[in-house]
């Protein structure tokens, strides 16, 4: 029986994103990624298929967190409040790196 490729492929994507928001494109390279997710960088084509495939992915899955984290904000209320959490949602995206992974 074949051995489920899920966790690493989870894994990979959780250091790609991680590697992106903090290092933004210029420290996004497959040796970063591979590092930060504990694997051989031969594992981390072997799901990805390149670094740009990759790169793709993870700012697909910044964006999502993006848009998901301002949804919330806004969903919190109306007039003033919901522009204080959008602001405060911002700020927070901009010191996690997701802003900047985003740009």
């Amino acid at each position: 029986m074949p051995k489920d490729s899920a966790p690493s492929r989870a894994a990979i994507l959780a250091a790609a994103v991680h590697t992106l928001k903090r290092g933004g494109i210029e420290g996004f390279t497959l040796e970063a990624v591979a590092r930060r997710a504990g694997v051989v960088k031969g594992l981390v084509l072997y799901h990805y298929g390149s670094r740009g495939r990759l790169l793709r992915t993870a700012a697909t899955q910044v964006a999502r967190e993006r848009a998901a984290g301002l949804a919330s904000a806004l969903a919190g209320g109306a007039g003033t409040a919901a522009v204080d959490a959008c602001w405060e949602e911002l700020r927070r995206q901009a010191e996690d790196g997701t802003a900047r992974a985003w740009l």
